[in-house]
């Protein structure tokens, strides 16, 4: 439907936001697919995710690719910035559409959230 309709994405909650759900078409294993995507700021996945013992000196920057579904594969990135915007989401599509090698798994990079506060 994406592609029939010339769209960059399809935007499937209000943004800008601190969290945005999307889908949009891009290559995966030598196929164009869907992706079914959560772009969420590091301290958005930091407030939702206390339970699972992180803190910000271990959380950094990542890509999780998961199991294809329905609405499309399933895809979660986490940046250090401080809102999802428009822009933000195009440079995110433009990095998964250029990542040559991306397989199921997830990927971390860049310093971690809090690196830059004084201890």
């Amino acid at each position: 439907m994406l592609r029939e309709q010339n769209r960059l994405y399809e935007a499937c909650s209000p943004r800008p936001a601190p969290c945005v759900h999307l889908r949009f078409t891009g290559p995966f294993e030598q196929k164009i697919i869907i992706w079914d995507a959560q772009i969420a700021t590091l301290a958005y996945y930091l407030s939702e995710h206390k339970n699972l013992n992180m803190d910000c000196k271990t959380l950094r920057p990542f890509i999780n690719v998961g199991n294809h579904s329905e609405p499309g594969r399933y895809l979660q990135i986490g940046l250090n910035v401080t809102t999802i915007d428009d822009a933000t989401i195009i440079k995110s599509m433009i990095m998964i559409r250029q990542y040559k090698r991306l397989q199921v798994g997830r990927y971390e990079y860049g310093d971690p959230y809090c690196s830059n506060e004084v201890s």
